[in-house]
């Protein structure tokens, strides 16, 4: 949602962004809207340490049952980094747009890359708890 009435929107946690609920008729905007969220590598890379802590918790804390497939395949781990860096290339064609293309499509995968590490990490973190002798 982009353009609404702020009293008629609430905002609920979803991972590690957020889900807006409107209340009342929602249309399809026909023109365009450019978002552009530049902000310098240095601050970005400080903001996916927390980001990824919201993402880890609301994908492992899912009924595996309702999980889209994205949600799935990013539980997984390992496949999630890889999918990220040949969709943002590929399926969204950022090959094509020069260092611009390869800075997002490598943010893209970087930030799956430490989702991955997170879940991962805390497997192996549980497996270990469930391991030891009592």
């Amino acid at each position: 949602m982009t353009l609404y009435r702020p009293e008629r929107g609430e905002y609920a946690d979803f991972g590690h962004g957020h889900k807006l609920a409107i209340e009342g008729a929602v249309e399809d905007l026909r023109g365009t809207i450019d978002h552009d969220d530049r902000k310098s590598l240095r601050r970005w890379l400080v903001s996916q340490d927390k980001y990824i802590v919201r993402e880890a918790d609301h994908l492992l804390s899912m009924d595996p049952a309702k999980r889209t497939r994205i949600e799935t395949l990013r539980a997984m781990a390992w496949p999630a980094p890889f999918a990220a860096l040949f969709y943002t290339l590929i399926v969204k064609q950022c090959l094509f747009d020069g260092w611009p293309g390869w800075f997002y499509a490598l943010q893209r995968t970087y930030a799956e890359l430490l989702l991955c590490l997170e879940i991962v990490d805390r497997k192996l973190a549980a497996r270990q708890r469930d391991t030891r002798p009592s």
